[in-house]
């Protein structure tokens, strides 16, 4: 038996306030709270975009770009 996201309870992303039904992802701050998929995808490239520039700051070989 497939379940489908109406079958499934209806809840309120404490991030955003949206209610939605679909299957909660896991927040990327505290790694236990449910959030909706778009804040976890917002959350995920947030994390992403900083990790990136933290990297661009440091050297490659020893040999920092200019």
């Amino acid at each position: 038996m497939e379940i489908t996201t109406d079958q499934l309870p209806e809840w309120i992303c404490p991030s955003c306030g949206s209610r939605t039904r679909d299957h909660p992802a896991i927040s990327r701050t505290d790694n236990k709270t449910k959030v909706c998929s778009r804040c976890g995808v917002l959350e995920a490239f947030k994390n992403y975009v900083e990790a990136t520039a933290r990297q661009e700051d440091q050297p490659v070989n020893g040999i920092k770009s200019e």
